[in-house]
Formats: structure tokens, C-alpha cells, sequence
């Protein structure tokens, strides 16, 4: 088996319904290993671990502004087997089937609120942010020819993504047990199945 290493960095940005802007990015390290057997047999392993950070400026129904920032760690495993098949003719098939699973963290921290007490100072706000996990699986078949002058290729994908996500979003201001406000639960999970070809 083959083994490399590789350092990646992402930056992306968020916006929000209710107007408010995120900035977020990841640093991540990447373990791969390939296996290929003697008969077109072939394994790919790909272990990542990223350094996930996120700030962010949001606003509530009421104009009051919340601002935040927080780091947490993911983590991902992906295992792809397959085999290149050759046929006549220069004609190749090339089944593969692919499992990627994914976790990442929770993180509990506070976020700057313009919200006011009742002797007019500013409160921060504790939030506490369920980790969540991910599974995507992926069929795919290739299909070539290779002769003296070109070669042709066709892949063909179906995908399946199944995340069985709690986001539980609870804010809650910090302060005197009379002035403690419980915000929205938020949970969503989300299915789906695309083919690409």
C-alpha cells in the first residue's frame, strides 16, 4: 500500500435570513492510502482531520445583534474499492462503491449581546452547539475505450447522503436566574439522492 500526506486550508463566508454575516475556515491534515491488486483491484483510504473555525455577526427578530466566535475540531473517514475491468476491443468497465463518515464536534462558548439588562449593561449570551454526524455513500460506474488515436470515458455516479443531524442551538443569557431567556431549538436532518454523470 502506497501512503501520503497533504495540508489544506478553506475559507468561506456565511449569510443569514435575518441579515448578519459569518466568516468561517479550516485547516485540515490529510492521511491517504492506495491498495491495487493484481486483477484491477484497487482501495483508496482517506483519513481527514480539520481544525474548524467559525465568526459570525447575527440579528434576531428585534434587531438585537449577537456576536460570536468559536473553534471546534472534524473528522472524516473515507473508504473507496473497486475494480478496472478490460473487455474486448479496448473497451474497460470500472465499478466502484465509496463510504465517506464525518463528525464533527460540539462547542460550547459565549457570544457578545447588544441585549440590555435592567440596570442598562450588556449581557453575553452562552451558547451551546450540538456536534453532528454525516455518512455519504456513492455507486459509480466507468465506462472506456482505449484505442491506438483516443481514448473515451463515461462516469456515471449515484450519491446518497443521510444526515442524521440535531443541531441543537440553545442561547441563554447569563446573569440572574430572573433575566435567564431560553432562545429557539433548532434541528434539522437532512436525506437526499443525486446521480451525476
Amino acid at each position: 500500500m502506497d501512503c501520503w500526506w497533504a495540508v489544506s486550508y478553506n475559507d468561506g463566508s456565511s449569510s443569514y435570513d435575518l441579515s448578519g454575516r459569518g466568516d468561517n475556515s479550516a485547516t485540515s491534515l490529510s492521511l491517504y492510502g492506495t491498495w491495487q491488486g493484481e486483477k484491477g483491484h484497487y482501495l483508496d483510504l482517506l483519513l481527514k482531520e480539520s481544525s474548524i473555525r467559525n465568526d459570525y455577526t447575527v440579528y434576531n427578530d428585534f434587531g438585537h445583534k449577537l456576536k460570536g466566535n468559536y473553534k471546534t475540531w472534524g473528522t472524516s473517514l473515507s473508504a473507496e474499492y473497486g475494480r478496472n475491468i478490460q473487455s474486448a476491443n479496448g473497451i474497460y468497465f470500472d465499478p466502484s462503491i465509496m463510504l465517506t463518515l464525518g463528525r464533527i464536534q460540539g462547542s460550547d462558548y459565549s457570544a457578545a449581546s447588544d441585549f440590555l439588562d435592567s440596570k442598562g449593561s450588556a449581557k453575553d449570551m452562552a451558547v451551546s452547539q450540538d456536534g453532528f454526524n454525516s455518512a455519504i455513500g456513492r455507486i459509480s460506474i466507468g465506462i472506456g475505450q482505449k484505442t491506438k488515436t483516443r481514448t473515451l470515458f463515461s462516469l456515471n455516479w449515484l450519491w446518497h447522503m443521510n444526515l442524521p443531524v440535531t443541531l441543537q442551538l440553545i442561547m441563554q443569557l447569563t446573569g440572574n436566574q430572573q433575566e435567564i431567556r431560553k432562545l429557539n431549538l433548532v434541528t434539522r436532518g437532512v436525506k437526499c439522492n443525486w446521480v451525476a454523470v
